[in-house]
């Protein structure tokens, strides 16, 4: 078993890794009064927490798993 079992890159998880990407960016470039030093780490911050956000999505996402209490063959 892998650590990242529930996770599968699909578009839903591009999307939301774009979005969340651009409004932490927008979001950092608002406030920082110094862009042009710290566009890289605004990049950097912003890639990083959309990737957070689309794992913790998936994971709160993953569906249960039923129990089987019947018997399968009949």
């Amino acid at each position: 078993m892998t650590a990242l079992d529930f996770y599968t890159l699909d578009l839903t998880t591009l999307v939301i890794i774009l979005l969340i990407a651009l409004t932490v960016f927008m979001l950092l470039n608002y406030i920082d009064k110094e862009k042009d030093d710290n566009f890289t780490f605004n990049i950097s911050v912003s890639i990083v927490s959309g990737i957070i956000v689309s794992l913790f999505y998936s994971y709160v996402t993953i569906e249960p798993d039923e129990i089987l209490k019947t018997n399968y063959w009949d």
